[in-house]
């Protein structure tokens, strides 16, 4: 019976390992199916994804209407600031915000969100979309814009007249972390903090409290350097280009005005600019091999705009170069607008990582309850933890602040789960098995 119970768990995680993406795509949203000029309604919305030379490999269509628990999901036609991608901190999803309202719903921005809600798509690496959070109090009256999260577990979301909010999986309500820079544009995690940009406030590109928070009363602190009386801020991206900086040190920012794409490095103290390649951007990501960065940009134009590409191989401090590549272009009477990379499978509880990695459990076999005891290295981190079943899908999620001893109280069913902590840059995980 255990050889038979074992063999089901191999097939089950070998199951969750399906993959439909290709390595190093890139998604891209497109609005609008081409039958019509874009408008202020909302309209179909896809993800599509590309390989790197411009073929074309998928197309994920956002629902249109309710199927059990899923919403719809559409964009306004001609609000470019929407539809603003990204990809999880543990690169399983692909994250979009929009509203649960049917195409061909006039100016759906100014609708309240208790009568249309905003809700959050996730598309995982096998290709399956799950769009069942719909919030009533996110960006009522306005845009959703962007929304990030480091497992698909929770999620922190900007709008046009919302600051930053925070809301778990499947909830219908969020909690606003931060009011002071009403107006935020693209969120995303870097090494473990949460940025945001704004084109107002005196804000262009800033952290968003310490951490990834998820209480009231945050602060936004402008990177020290970035000028805040110029400049107009999407999508951005770091890179860890020097050994000689800690942590991230050189940061490229997609703007719509002429500046285009700017580049900044940081020389311990302040970002100082690196010069810049124009042309309105607005959707930004990239990729690093050795102190080469690989970027990948939608250009701001209302429609028929482009997927671009630009290589920079200056390094650390150093006038960017690279010249646009145009990958695709959007056709007639659609729009391109954030873009990301493709997710990946994470694989959990097969590749154990070396003993460094592991984080302890016990009792292990579990009944009622058990403890995880972290590394001593990572105790003044705020760590996120996670509990996941065979397959993929999360059980229990928190937060552990200060601290290398967490007691979990969750009733799980007797089975096999893998249990991840995220700290900084350092993923903890194990096998837990409940009796």
């Amino acid at each position: 019976m255990k050889k038979i119970f074992t063999l089901l768990v191999v097939l089950a995680v070998q199951s969750f390992l399906v993959e439909a993406f290709a390595q190093g795509s890139v998604m891209v949203v497109k609005v609008g199916d081409g039958s019509a000029a874009l408008s202020n309604a909302s309209t179909s919305t896809y993800l599509l994804e590309y390989k790197t030379d411009g073929t074309l490999l998928n197309t994920y269509a956002m629902p249109t209407a309710v199927a059990g628990a899923n919403r719809i999901l559409t964009l306004s036609g001609t609000a470019t600031s929407e539809g603003l991608i990204t990809r999880s901190d543990d690169k399983r999803y692909i994250l979009i915000t929009g509203y649960d309202a049917a195409p061909g719903t006039a100016t759906v921005n100014t609708t309240t969100s208790a009568a249309v809600n905003r809700v959050v798509g996730r598309l995982d690496a096998s290709g399956n979309l799950d769009v069942t959070t719909a919030l009533n109090d996110y960006a009522s009256a306005g845009n959703p814009r962007s929304v990030v999260s480091t497992d698909g577990s929770a999620f922190w979301l900007s709008g046009s007249n919302v600051g930053v909010r925070y809301a778990t999986f499947g909830a219908t309500t969020s909690t606003q972390i931060e009011s002071s820079v009403a107006n935020t544009r693209y969120l995303n995690i870097f090494g473990g903090q949460l940025y945001t940009t704004s084109g107002s406030s005196g804000i262009r590109i800033a952290t968003v409290g310490t951490g990834l928070p998820t209480s009231t009363g945050q602060t936004v602190t402008n990177l020290n350097g970035i000028p805040t009386a110029t400049g107009s801020p999407y999508g951005f991206f770091f890179a860890d280009l020097s050994p000689s900086v800690a942590g991230y040190d050189v940061l490229y920012i997609a703007n719509d005005d002429a500046t285009g794409l700017q580049k900044y490095s940081f020389d311990g103290t302040a970002w100082v600019s690196n010069g810049f390649i124009s042309g309105s951007v607005r959707g930004l990501t990239g990729s690093v091999t050795g102190t080469t960065v690989t970027l990948f940009a939608t250009t701001n134009t209302a429609s028929a705009n482009s997927l671009i590409t630009i290589t920079d191989a200056s390094g650390y401090n150093a006038t960017i170069t690279g010249t646009p590549v145009t990958i695709a272009t959007a056709p007639a009477n659609t729009a391109f607008r954030g873009v990301a990379l493709a997710p990946e499978t994470v694989v959990t509880g097969i590749n154990t990582p070396n003993k460094a990695k592991e984080i302890s459990i016990y009792p292990n076999p579990a009944r009622s309850f058990f403890t995880i005891s972290l590394p001593d290295e990572i105790s003044n981190y705020q760590s996120q933890i996670s509990v996941y079943d065979v397959m993929g899908r999360v059980q229990f999620t928190d937060k552990i602040v200060n601290s290398n001893l967490y007691t979990v109280n969750q009733m799980l069913s007797p089975g096999v789960y893998f249990v991840k902590v995220i700290a900084g840059r350092n993923v903890y995980q194990q096998k837990l098995v409940v009796q």
